[in-house]
């Protein structure tokens, strides 16, 4: 999802990208991480500016990759491992739904 903003210079220019990464282990167990990225319609260079219409997978790709820092990154990447991690795991616990509650008439 993109957010748009405009103002007296620029029409519809990007402030926010709705992104996430995902991971997937050896055996296809898949880890998803939602992200965000903000921009500032101050921060945009009119000249270079790329309106909606045309821009690419590649350029917001850039944009959001440019405001994650390495240490982010880390922290992302384990967060998907996390995930990953909670779908193997042992799941010899009982999962109830709701129609099971004791205090729920049928």
């Amino acid at each position: 999802m993109i957010h748009t903003k405009s103002d007296s210079n620029i029409s519809d220019a990007v402030v926010e990208v709705h992104w996430s990464k995902h991971g997937t282990d050896e055996n296809g167990t898949i880890g998803r991480y939602p992200g965000m990225s903000k921009f500032s319609i101050k921060d945009i260079n009119p000249n270079n500016f790329i309106p909606v219409k045309n821009l690419n997978k590649e350029d917001v790709l850039t944009w959001i990759q440019n405001t994650i820092t390495e240490k982010h990154m880390k922290h992302i990447d384990t967060q998907i491992k996390d995930v990953i991690d909670f779908q193997l795991k042992d799941r010899s616990e009982k999962t109830m739904t709701y129609d099971e509650f004791p205090w729920v008439n049928t």
